[in-house]
């Protein structure tokens, strides 16, 4: 679990480039706490009004959504 905490905090160095990696890491905290916030919310909504099933159907579509995109934007990142 240690390793996920490095990369965590290596992620942003590594995104930023010559940038400030400070922001980069402000944005990613502050992004994850606002999904932090919502997603809870909303799955207890959906599974208010549907099912587990659907549920479940939701954050898979979500996962494999998110995983293409950053499959793109590594190839693009590669790219450049």
């Amino acid at each position: 679990m240690s390793a996920v905490s490095t990369i965590w905090d290596l992620s942003s160095i590594y995104f930023a480039r010559e940038n400030d990696s400070s922001q980069y890491q402000n944005i990613h905290i502050f992004l994850t706490g606002i999904r932090g916030i919502i997603t809870p919310i909303l799955g207890y909504f959906i599974l208010k009004l549907t099912s587990f099933k659907i549920v479940f159907l939701v954050s898979t579509s979500l996962f494999l959504i998110s995983s293409l995109g950053m499959s793109r934007l590594f190839d693009e990142y590669k790219n450049s």
